[in-house]
């Protein structure tokens, strides 16, 4: 098996030494397709979703550090944790359909790092912040001497106080954070928050021979805050946050079931996928369904027998009179398979998402035969500040 780590703007083929995984040939290096390589080492096959979490940072740490590695000496697009392919022409043919979006991506992130920071505080000592405001320290002294029995929905509405402003707090400081460090990046990109102690988690994508003003920025405001939060940076880091590549094959069940739950035919446009999509979008969007009623059935019918649809396609579960699921549910799932279909046909459209009306208008076949041995090629980022 050939794990990918990256892609790199080389057609040369090269040795990176032995700083893989010890699973299989520790030995890094590249597989040439044109201009591009994937840098790649032989592993074993496995299976990151039963593997144990210990064992899997263990691997996360060195999939970063081999990228990380590779960086010192080229522009890097980092691929997925975890990709795995069969062998090197299943790498040369991800390089093949994804020619394109690499070069893009690796041109726009040119010269670029990421640096991420983190803003921590004293959840403790916040809390005690809180309880001394007014008026949550007036309503627990008021009630410090009632029975407890007695003031039981009192403390849950001070539990609700504290809650607010312990959110509204994290939200001043991220806000101001933000805006005193973006101006020092060429872009920003928000992570999530992983533990009660984080007030702010973003990276920021800086040019590679500057990135010292940012951390200069965050000095500053460790300066200002004078202790009241606590900043680590990370980095200097491939753009991991802003341009990740995504590469798997595509099976015809995958492209079968999104194809039905967008209830399309067998052959289909980019722009019949589209329209497909924002009528089921508009259908199941929790904003614009606050009292779902999916899980009824069809009401031409009234009986629970499903109408003939006379395309050939499989109707859908509300067609056939069946319970759906809510409709937060079902929008989440059209997304994905809309997303599903939207990169098979770019694929099949030479990867080029600018293409003109005709051909977004082409025609593509979604038929198991025509399916089979396909890739999906895509980039994926966090979100944006």
């Amino acid at each position: 098996m050939k794990y990918i780590y990256a892609v790199i703007p080389s057609g040369k083929k090269m040795q990176f030494g032995s700083i893989g995984f010890g699973d299989g040939d520790p030995r890094v290096y590249t597989v040439p397709y044109r201009d591009l390589s994937a840098v790649v080492s032989d592993r074993r096959a496995i299976n990151y979703q039963t593997l144990p979490r210990a064992e899997i940072l263990r691997d996360l740490t060195i999939h970063q550090k081999t990228v990380e590695k590779v960086m010192e000496h080229f522009t890097v697009l980092p691929i997925k944790f975890g990709t795995l392919m069969p062998d090197s022409a299943d790498v040369i043919h991800i390089l093949h359909e994804g020619y394109d979006l690499c070069w893009q991506t690796l041109t726009a992130i040119k010269g670029r790092v990421e640096v991420e920071v983190v803003a921590t505080w004293d959840l403790k000592a916040v809390f005690q912040e809180i309880a001394n405001e007014e008026p949550i320290a007036a309503r627990k002294t008021l009630i410090a001497t009632r029975v407890p029995t007695e003031t039981a929905k009192e403390y849950i509405e001070i539990g609700r106080m504290v809650k607010e402003s312990l959110e509204a707090r994290r939200a001043h400081y991220h806000t101001a954070l933000l805006a005193a460090l973006m101006d020092c990046a060429d872009e920003v990109r928000v992570n999530p928050l992983l533990t009660d102690e984080m007030v702010m988690n973003a990276a920021f994508l800086v040019d590679r021979q500057g990135w010292q003003k940012l951390d200069d920025a965050v000095r500053e405001q460790d300066h200002c805050y004078n202790g009241a939060l606590n900043f680590r940076c990370i980095g200097p880091l491939p753009a991991y946050s802003f341009a990740t590549l995504g590469a798997k094959r595509l099976t015809p069940q995958e492209v079968k079931r999104a194809r039905q739950l967008l209830q399309l035919p067998e052959r289909a446009s980019l722009r019949q996928v589209k329209a497909a999509y924002h009528r089921l979008a508009r259908k199941f969007h929790p904003d614009l369904n606050p009292e779902d009623t999916s899980a009824q059935t069809h009401p031409s019918t009234g009986s629970g027998q499903a109408p003939s649809t006379g395309s050939g396609q499989v109707p859908s579960p509300s067609l056939r009179g069946e319970p759906v699921e809510p409709s937060g549910h079902r929008f989440d799932e059209a997304h994905k398979a809309y997303q599903i279909l939207v990169d098979y046909c770019m694929s099949q459209l030479d990867g080029n998402r600018s293409n003109g009306a005709a051909d977004q208008g082409r025609v593509v076949s979604f038929a198991p035969a025509d399916v089979r041995g396909a890739f999906l090629v895509a980039i994926s980022q966090s979100t944006t500040a």
